[in-house]
């Protein structure tokens, strides 16, 4: 196995603000959907995924010597090379999105981390 050239993800992982899951997802959900709505972002994504946590394998993992994580929101956008989602970061209708979930208390770049890398695929049904 090798890390695949011909795509690239971006990955943020973040803490859900202090608000209910339910308004959360409502909030979130619409964002994602606008964002996804974005000439750009249909043109040059490939995948577009949202995680949030749930307390499903927390045993589990701390069995194991992992502690339950305060982060609990995963994002990850790939495409086929990091330009592609350079050009969907410096698009205007996706800056507005951003700044409205931080203003609206929906996104905190403080509790967030992100990085991008290439992908290995192991296993794909």
């Amino acid at each position: 196995m090798s890390f695949r050239k011909d795509r690239v993800r971006l990955v943020c992982i973040f803490k859900m603000p202090h608000m209910s899951a339910q308004y959360f997802e409502s909030q979130f959900g619409n964002d994602s959907t606008k964002f996804s709505r974005i000439p750009v972002v249909q043109k040059n994504l490939l995948n577009f995924d949202i995680t949030l946590a749930n307390e499903g394998f927390d045993a589990s993992l701390q069995s194991l010597g992992i502690p339950k994580s305060t982060l609990n929101v995963l994002v990850t956008l790939e495409a086929e090379n990091l330009e592609k989602i350079n050009e969907i970061l410096r698009e205007q209708a996706f800056q507005e999105i951003f700044k409205g979930a931080m203003d609206g208390g929906i996104f905190d770049p403080s509790t967030t981390y992100a990085f991008s890398g290439e992908v290995m695929t192991t296993n794909d049904k």
